[in-house]
């Protein structure tokens, strides 16, 4: 799930970004006239409820980000500007500023551990945005340009002139320096991490490079800026039900999935629970980490061999398998399958100390090691159908107490409840 989720939104963000590159005029032209006219209106809403969501669901990375954004887009939207009227258009050293602070804070963000951002670890990060933020103000009201400023600032100071010439001689090839070096780590970050969300965020960080190098009207740098705010705006609610319906280990639907889907499945139906053999002692024994990869090894077997049901990880060691529009005659032999399947499946330990850099006799041991750790997995299944007027809850405890027949007649095998 979270690998398709991050591809889906990989392709969505790429069409949106060649879009914008390629075909603005015909974007533009798509737009309403009364939308676009508002259209800057509209983006201080919307960077209003991103800001408030990021805060909300503690994203320090993305609010940070979000807050450094605004006197960039002040800037932009000149009408709504408190610095210099139209000074990100005219002025090319504050353009540069703006796109180099944000490569900076694009990167530094990214390696933000703390999930908050107002405690102390937080206000070294309110110090840099303030900072540059003051550093932008004051070129902005000086109009100095970028080497006067530096060395005012008593950071060059003595080759004000060879560098003035310099940056002004170069100053596109070093935009497309700092952009390159830009989208090179959020290409590499991205595909590090193979989080959607961290895709709504690099679309963003991009969009508002396209602004800033760009030379298009308020409006269209509104309507740039709001895309890319509604595609994170998306990815956040994406993400939100992602992590309230989805088991993040085995990436099969929850406990909650699950109650919402029994309040639908009609008049008849199958319900099947699954508890795997001995869990506890396979914790004790092998550690939490082996555990885990038991339980995703056990629901990678049920994803495989279900048919006409669902599966969900209904907590601990226990899956729930729904069979909506079924009987009991018509799926036991896919329960007595999956249940054989995880039994005669070979299952191996990987060993917690290979790693790739290792030689090849280091990981021919490791692997022998691995071979040697053998564990039999076995799983107890109770399955029940709806009788009469029954509600899923009552199917459902029929379903468990097969599963503890299933365990008092010595476990590896299915019981059906009546």
């Amino acid at each position: 799930m979270r690998s398709q989720g991050f591809w889906v939104t990989f392709l969505l963000a790429l069409t949106v970004l060649v879009g914008f590159l390629f075909w603005p005029f015909e974007i533009k032209s798509a737009l309403p006239t009364v939308l676009y006219k508002n259209m800057p209106y509209v983006m201080s809403a919307i960077y209003g409820l991103s800001l408030f969501v990021t805060w909300l669901y503690r994203k320090p990375m993305f609010f940070f980000l979000l807050v450094y954004f605004s006197p960039i887009m002040l800037g932009l939207l000149d009408s709504l500007s408190p610095f210099t009227p139209g000074y990100l258009h005219n002025h090319q050293d504050i353009r540069f500023l703006c796109l180099f602070f944000l490569a900076v804070n694009a990167i530094s963000f990214s390696l933000i551990i703390n999930n908050s951002v107002i405690n102390r670890a937080a206000m070294k990060w309110w110090l840099v945005i303030v900072l540059q933020w003051f550093a932008l103000y004051i070129v902005s009201l000086s109009n100095l340009t970028v080497p006067d400023f530096l060395s005012t600032a008593g950071v060059l100071q003595g080759w004000r002139e060879g560098l003035r010439h310099s940056v002004h001689l170069d100053m596109l090839t070093i935009e497309v320096g700092v952009t390159m070096i830009l989208l090179l780590y959020l290409i590499i970050y991205l595909f590090v991490r193979r989080l959607a969300l961290d895709v709504s965020m690099a679309l963003l960080v991009l969009l508002m490079v396209i602004a800033l190098t760009g030379d298009d009207s308020v409006n269209f740098v509104a309507t740039i800026i709001t895309v890319g705010l509604l595609f994170f705006l998306c990815n956040m609610v994406f993400e939100s039900y992602r992590l309230a319906y989805f088991d993040e280990l085995t990436r099969l639907p929850s406990r909650r999935a699950l109650q919402e889907a029994v309040k639908s499945l009609g008049s008849r139906y199958v319900i099947a629970m699954l508890d795997i053999d001995h869990f506890k002692r396979i914790n004790d024994r092998h550690g939490h980490d082996v555990g885990d990869q038991v339980l995703r090894f056990t629901a990678s077997r049920i994803i495989q061999n279900i048919r006409g049901g669902r599966a969900f990880r209904y907590g601990g060691e226990e899956f729930m398998l729904v069979y909506p529009g079924k009987e009991l005659d018509q799926i036991k032999h896919q329960l007595e399958a999956i249940r054989e399947s995880i039994e005669h499946s070979s299952f191996n330990l990987r060993g917690k100390s290979f790693r790739f850099f290792k030689n090849a006799a280091s990981r021919h041991q490791d692997a022998s090691r691995s071979r040697k750790q053998h564990i039999q997995l076995t799983v107890s299944i109770g399955a029940a159908e709806r009788n009469g007027e029954d509600l899923p809850a009552e199917v459902m405890k029929r379903a468990d107490d097969g599963v503890y027949k299933a365990k008092n007649r010595g476990r590896n095998r299915v019981v059906i409840s009546g």
